[in-house]
């Protein structure tokens, strides 16, 4: 894990941790998804970002859903679709206003079925 942004050499500038007036249900910055969840979301997305730390080297179990445009990761899940684990880096909790984003609680486990 890198422990702060400014520690990740990126070719893209994206500011991942959003100023605090934004409170975090302004879409700042773009993901590319990919997997089961381009089924929900789409290929491209813009989302909130309250992240100063990033995933460094992904655990072997784990594969890619969605990286921002200068290769942070921004979702994974479990390589083995048995377990319907997502973990997401942005906070879509905090955009429910958005349809994209509710359709992440409200589709997800329905790729595992």
């Amino acid at each position: 894990m890198y422990q702060d942004q400014s520690l990740l050499k990126r070719s893209v500038d994206i500011e991942h941790d959003q100023a605090p007036e934004f409170l975090g249900n302004v879409p700042t910055h773009a993901v590319l998804v990919d997997g089961n969840l381009q089924k929900i979301l789409g290929k491209k997305l813009l989302v909130n970002s309250l992240h100063h730390q990033m995933i460094k080297q992904l655990a072997n179990p784990l594969e890619s859903l969605a990286r921002a445009e200068d290769g942070v990761i921004e979702a994974v899940q479990p390589k083995d679709a048995i377990h319907p684990l997502l973990g997401i880096q942005w906070h879509p909790e905090m955009m429910l206003d958005h349809p994209e984003m509710r359709a992440i609680f409200t589709n997800y486990l329905s790729l595992f079925d």
